[in-house]
This record gives structure tokens, sequence and C-alpha cells, in this order.
């Protein structure tokens, strides 16, 4: 009787194993479902737009950690200059990339006036490292001179007296306001609203 029992037992061992969906989910290896590292994340994007990989490199530039001025610079007969300058305001370094946005106000009713950024090749895009406290400036020219017609506004050969400008960082949304000049030298833009600007840089 015994030796019935032993081979039952060892007739059992030898049936086939379970297959995978028979083992309990318990047993079942764990799946690994961290995201995967992306195989273009070192890549150059297009435009002026810049991913920032692990490996130490600073995220990019915010809004509520940079502030703006506006510097005047030599200005000639009928052209005018300045230095948008944005600086880092945070506790931590950050990075900008290519241009900035802007939208012109006037500075008797406040409202919004014809302006065209026109971005220049020379700077161009470069990657700016700011550590806190530091900044980046941008170039800035317009014409002082109409265009030998009226443009939108008060009826005159430029636009009205700017008041302030909207100041939009690289791939930002959110604007930062800026006093515009108050010198009347400096205060009008003409050939509708065309202005100049460069990449930041250093």
């Amino acid at each position: 009787m015994a030796g019935t029992v032993l081979i039952g037992l060892v007739l059992g061992g030898c049936g086939p194993s379970p297959s995978p969906a028979q083992v309990p989910a318990s047993s079942q290896p764990a799946q690994d479902d961290r995201p995967t590292a992306s195989s273009h994340a070192n890549a150059e994007p297009s435009g002026s737009q810049r991913t920032t990989d692990s490996a130490g490199q600073p995220d990019r530039c915010h809004t509520g950690q940079l502030a703006a001025s506006l510097e005047p610079g030599q200005s000639q007969q009928a052209y005018r200059s300045a230095t948008l300058v944005l600086r880092n305001t945070g506790r931590q370094a950050c990075a900008l990339y290519g241009y900035a946005g802007m939208q012109l106000y006037s500075g008797g009713d406040g409202r919004p006036v014809p302006t065209n950024v026109v971005r220049q090749p020379e700077p161009g895009p470069t990657l700016v490292t700011l550590s806190p406290g530091a900044s980046a400036s941008a170039s800035l020219g317009w014409s002082a001179t109409g265009n030998g017609r009226d443009e939108p506004g008060d009826g005159s050969p430029c636009e009205p007296a700017i008041g302030h400008a909207e100041i939009t960082p690289p791939d930002e949304r959110d604007p930062l306001y800026v006093p515009w000049f108050q010198d009347n030298s400096m205060a009008f833009i003409c050939d509708d609203g065309r202005i100049q600007i460069s990449a930041f840089h250093r």
C-alpha cells in the first residue's frame, strides 16, 4: 500500500508544469512602468525653443524669476537704439535661448499700438546660462523718421509716444511690463512700429 502511494506521488511530480496563465498574479514578475528617456531628448529643437537634459543643465528662465529693464543706446540722426536686459532674480540658475516677444503700448491712453518685431540674425540664438543676479541682453533698433504716409494713432508719420512695453521671455507666455523711455527723442517709433531685435547674449 505504501509503495502504491509513493508511485502516485512520483508520477504526479512528473506531470506538466502549470502554464503562465495558471500562476497566481502575485508570483508574476512586476512590470517596470517608469517612463523611459525620450530618443530626442538631446536633439536641438526648431525655432527658439531648447529642451534641457538631465545632466545638470539648468531649466529655462521663467517669467516669474526675471526682471526686465531698458537702457538707451547710441542714437544717430534717424535711428534709435537701446538694450533690453533680463536679470535672473531667482535663487537658481536658469537658461535663456532665443528672442523676446514684444508689444508696445501708447503712453496716452495705454492702448496697444502696431508693433512689428523683426528678428536679427546677428547675434543669433545661443544658450546663455544666468546664475542668480546675472543678466543677458538683446539689442533693439528702430527708425525715428516717418515713412512718408500716416500711421495708425494720432495721424502723425510715427506711432504715438510709447508708454510701456510688454516683454515676453523666450518660450514663455506671461509678459513682463517695462516702462518706455520718456525722452521725446526715444519715445516715438516710426515705420509702422518696426523694431529690430537680436537674440539674447552676454
